[in-house]
C-alpha cells in the first residue's frame, strides 16, 4: 500500500525561483540526493517545499521502544523563496502517521501541518551559516536515526520537554513556585483542581506573574484590581491586571506522550487537556460564575505531570501555556459557549537572585546587607553590573535626584528624572528581580558620624560619591566596624582609583591614600598624575582631593570612560570582599590612555597595615607609620649603638581627622653628630631630597617631623629633646601652612611619638 504522504495535498510550484542563491543550492541538493527531476511544492506564500527521501541506518537489533522510524523516511525541506540564505531551510517528517507523540524534539505544529524536527541545539540559522547545502540532509539522516537508537535526548534520566513554535505571547512566571502550588495541590478552593494567579500585563502580549491569588489575600486584590480598573477608566493609564488559572490533574497520572497540535477552540483546549487526565469541568463553572477578569485575554498554564524532572527544571512537571480570548457573550448557562478562541503562549523564566549569580558564575555572594553611599554616574553603574549578577543586599544611599543632565553618564534613563537617585536605582533592579525583596533605599544618612550601631551591621560600606566630606567622615569614625571601599576618578576621568581597606580597617582608606602619592617615586604616572593636579588646582589647597564630581554638567567626562572604570570596580568588588577577611589593604587602578589610541590598563597594589599610635603627650593626633618605617628606624639604632641616630619622616597632615602618615624617612645626614646620650641631626643632601619628594608628589608630602633613638632610655623626651621641641613650635607657628611639631622617640622597648 502507498505511503501516505502530507506533500501530496501540495500543488507544483510552477513558478521560476528567482532568488540566485537558493536556484544554487536547490541545484547542489539536486546533484549530491541524484535527483533527476526534482519536483518542487508550493508550501505557502513566499515558501517553496522539496520533498525527498532519505534512507536511514537504523541500528541493527531494533528501534529503541520500537519506535516507528523506516529506512526510508520522507521528508520535506522548505525554503523562504527571498530571504534564503538569512532564513535557513525547515524540515519536516511527510509522514502523515509519523510517531510524533513520542518524540520530543519536534517543534508543535501550526494547524494542517506536519510536526518540523528540531535538527540542532541551538540557532538553526548560526549552524546553517556555515555549512554546505548538502550538510543538511546528512544532518536529516543522522537525527533520524538518533532518534531510533534513543538518543535524541541527552539525558536519558531526565524528561526533555517539547519544542514550542508559533506561539503569540509571553507567561513570565518562576517555574519553582508553580511546580510547587501543583504539587501541594494549593487550589483556590479546596476540593478543585486550580489556583488563581495574579499576571500585569506589558507590551508585547507579555504578562507577568504578580502573586497567587488566595482565600487570605483576596479582599487586597480584587481592592488592587479595581482600583487598577478606575484608573484606567480615567484614562490615566493605569497598571492592566489579568487572573490566570494554574490547571493540574487531581489524581496526579503521569504522561509521556506528547501532543504537537495545539488546541486553537475551547473544545479543543478541553480535548487536549482531556489526554493529560486534567478535567476542566471545576475551572469552567468557577470561571463562568466568579471570574474577576476586566480583560478577555485569560491566561492558562496546564500542569502536565511526566516520569522524570524537565530538563531545564527541578520538578517533574511540564506547564503548558496558553491564553483564552473570552468575552462576557461566551458565558451561558453555566458553561463556556464556541467559538472561544485558544492561542499558545510560551513560557519565559523571570530572572531570580539566583539565576542571576548562576549566569554570572557567581559561586560566592557578597554576604550580609551592605551599604552603597552614592549613587551617581560611577556608583549607579557600579550598583547595576553588581545587581545584575545577583548582588542585591544593598541600602543605597543618596540625597540628589535625577537631573536630565545626568542621563549622559547615569545608568537609569530619562523615565527617572526627578526621582531621588538612589530610589530610581533601587527600583531599576527591583523590576529585574520581580516579587523579591533587594535593595531598599534611603535619601541620606541619619548620623554623619557614622557611629550609630545602626550602621555597624552592614558588613560593608562602598563611597562612590568623590566627596572630600563623606571621606574625611568614614576616617573619622573610628569605632567603624563594616568593612569599607571607596572608589573615585581622577585625572579627567582618564584614572580610576578604588581603595579596599585591610582587616580591621588596617590599612584605612587614608593609610592607602598616602600610600598611593608614596609611590611617586616608583610609578612615573603616580608623579605625572600628582603634577598635573597641583598644576590644575586653582584653589592652592594643599590636599588633593581625589575624586572627579560627575555631577556637574559642565564637567567634560564621556559615559564609555565611567563604564570603563565602574566594569573593572564591580569585577574587583564580586572578587575582592567575598575574599577572607584576614586580606591586607589593596590599591586598584584602572588608567585609560586616549592621546593617540584608547589603551586601557590596570594595577593592583597591595599595601601591609600601618603601625597606629596615639601622640603620647595626649594632644589627640594619631600617627600612621607605615610598616617598613619602624622597621628601618629599628635597624638603624642598632647599627648606630651605643650611639644615637635619627633624621626625618616624609608624610601628611590632616587636620580635619587629626592624622599624620609617615610614608618615607631619611636616615642621618652625613654630617650628623652623636654620642650615647645626644643626637644632632646635620643637614646635608636634606633640604634636596625633601623638596624631592614635594615636587614628585605633586606638593601632597613633605617634610613632617623628626625622629631620633635613645639606645638606653629614657622612655620619653629628653629634657633637651623638650627645648628642641618648644624651638621648633616657635619657627613652626609663623608659616603661612603652620605644622604641629612632630618628634618621635625610638628605645629598644617603644615608639613614642609626641605632636605639639
Amino acid at each position: 500500500m502507498a505511503q501516505k504522504l502530507f506533500s501530496a495535498s501540495l500543488p507544483d510550484f510552477n513558478d521560476e525561483i528567482k532568488n540566485p542563491g537558493l536556484r544554487g543550492s536547490l541545484f547542489e541538493l539536486y546533484q549530491f540526493l541524484g535527483v533527476r527531476t526534482p519536483r518542487l511544492k508550493v508550501w505557502n506564500d513566499g515558501y517553496v517545499a522539496f520533498p525527498i527521501k532519505l534512507k536511514i541506518d537504523l541500528p541493527s537489533l531494533g528501534n529503541h521502544n520500537d519506535l516507528d522510524i523506516r529506512p526510508v523516511e520522507p521528508v520535506i525541506i522548505v525554503f523562504n523563496l527571498l530571504k534564503y540564505p538569512a532564513v535557513p531551510p525547515t524540515v519536516y517528517t511527510d509522514r502523515l502517521d509519523f510517531p510524533k507523540d513520542q518524540l520530543a524534539h519536534l517543534y508543535v505544529a501550526k494547524k494542517d501541518r506536519p510536526p518540523a524536527f528540531c535538527l540542532v541545539r541551538g540557532s538553526m540559522a548560526d549552524w546553517y551559516a556555515s555549512k554546505r547545502p548538502a550538510d543538511l540532509p546528512v544532518r536529516i539522516r543522522n537525527w533520524l536515526r538518533d532518534a531510533a537508537l534513543g538518543r535524541l535526548t541527552e539525558n536519558g534520566n531526565q524528561f526533555d520537554p517539547l519544542r514550542i513554535e508559533g506561539y503569540v505571547g509571553h507567561l513570565v512566571y518562576d517555574y519553582d513556585q508553580f511546580a510547587e502550588v501543583v504539587q501541594k495541590n494549593q487550589s483556590y478552593q479546596a476540593g478543585n483542581n486550580f489556583a488563581l494567579a495574579v499576571f500585569k500585563r506589558t507590551a508585547s502580549l507579555t504578562f507577568k506573574f504578580q502573586e497567587f491569588f488566595t482565600m487570605a489575600n483576596q479582599d487586597r486584590i480584587i481592592k488592587l484590581l479595581l482600583d487598577a480598573a478606575k484608573e484606567n477608566d480615567d484614562d490615566s493609564k493605569g497598571d492592566l491586571y489579568h487572573i490566570g488559572y494554574v490547571i493540574w490533574d487531581e489524581n496526579a497520572q503521569v504522561f509521556s506522550h506528547y501532543q504537537i497540535d495545539h488546541p486553537e477552540t475551547w473544545e479543543d483546549f478541553k480535548t487536549y487537556a482531556a489526554q493529560y487526565g486534567i478535567n476542566l469541568a471545576a475551572f469552567e463553572a468557577f470561571f463562568v460564575e466568579k471570574d474577576l477578569n476586566r480583560f478577555q485575554g485569560i491566561p492558562v498554564v496546564l500542569a502536565i505531570r511526566r516520569p522524570a524532572v524537565v530538563i531545564g527544571y527541578s520538578q517533574p512537571i511540564e506547564f503548558s501555556n496558553y491564553m483564552m480570548s473570552v468575552d462576557t457573550p461566551d458565558k451561558a448557562d453555566g458553561k463556556l459557549a464556541n467559538p472561544i478562541k485558544v492561542f499558545l503562549f510560551v513560557h519565559n523564566q523571570p530572572l531570580t537572585v539566583k539565576l542571576a549569580r548562576e549566569i554570572s558564575g557567581i559561586t560566592e555572594p557578597l554576604e550580609g546587607i551592605n551599604m552603597v553611599v552614592g549613587c551617581g554616574a560611577l556608583g549607579s553603574k557600579i550598583v547595576m553590573h553588581l545587581g545584575r549578577s545577583g548582588q542585591t543586599d544593598f541600602l543605597l544611599v543618596d540625597p540628589d535626584k535625577i537631573s536630565p543632565h545626568n542621563l549622559v553618564r547615569h545608568a537609569l534613563l530619562q523615565e527617572q528624572i526627578g526621582i531621588n537617585k538612589a530610589k530610581a536605582l533601587a527600583e531599576s533592579v527591583k523590576e529585574m528581580f520581580p516579587g523579591q525583596t533587594v535593595l531598599p533605599a534611603n535619601v541620606t544618612l541619619s548620623d554623619p558620624n557614622l557611629q550609630d550601631e545602626v550602621y555597624n551591621n552592614y558588613k560593608w560600606i562602598f563611597d562612590f560619591t568623590a566627596s572630600e566630606g563623606f571621606y574625611t567622615t568614614l576616617i573619622n569614625a573610628r569605632q567603624l566596624k563594616p568593612n569599607v571601599c571607596r572608589a573615585s576618578l581622577s585625572d579627567k576621568g582618564n584614572l580610576g582609583i578604588m581603595f579596599i581597606e585591610g582587616k580591621d580597617r588596617n590599612p584605612r582608606l587614608d593609610d592607602l591614600q598616602a600610600s598611593l602619592y608614596q609611590m611617586c617615586g616608583e610609578l612615573e604616572w603616580v608623579k605625572n598624575w600628582l603634577q598635573t593636579e597641583q598644576a590644575d588646582d586653582s584653589s592652592g589647597n594643599v590636599m588633593l582631593t581625589v575624586g572627579v564630581g560627575c555631577n556637574s554638567e559642565t564637567t567634560l567626562l564621556a559615559d564609555d570612560k565611567i563604564s570603563t572604570h565602574a566594569a573593572y570596580f564591580s569585577s574587583i568588588i564580586k572578587r575582592e570582599c567575598t575574599a577572607s577577611t584576614e586580606r591586607d589593604g589593596k590599591i586598584f587602578i584602572s588608567r585609560i590612555d586616549d592621546a593617540n589610541e584608547y589603551k586601557i590598563s590596570t594595577q593592583v597594589i597591595p599595601v601591609l597595615p600601618f603601625v597606629s599610635v596615639y601622640a603620647k603627650n595626649g594632644s589627640g593626633w594619631e600617627l600612621r607609620f607605615r610598616k617598613d618605617i619602624v622597621e628601618i628606624m629599628k635597624a638603624q639604632m642598632g647599627i648606630k649603638m651605643p650611639n644615637e641616630t635619627g633624621g626625618v619622616f616624609l608624610g601628611s597632615i590632616n587636620y580635619k581627622t587629626k592624622t599624620i602618615h609617615i610614608v618615607d624617612i631619611i636616615t642621618e645626614p652625613a654630617d650628623s653628630t652623636s654620642d650615647e646620650i645626644c643626637f644632632h641631626r646635620g643637614i646635608n643632601g636634606l633640604p634636596e631630597r625633601v623638596k624631592e619628594v614635594h615636587d614628585n608628589s605633586g606638593g601632597q608630602l613633605g617634610y613632617i617631623g623628626e625622629w631620633h633613638t635613645h639606645p638606653f632610655g629614657p622612655n620619653t623626651l629628653s629634657s633637651k629633646d623638650l627645648q628642641t621641641a618648644r624651638k621648633f613650635k616657635s619657627k613652626l607657628d609663623q608659616m603661612d601652612n603652620p605644622l604641629p611639631v612632630f618628634i618621635t622617640v625610638l628605645t629598644p622597648t617603644s615608639l613614642l611619638p609626641f605632636v605639639f
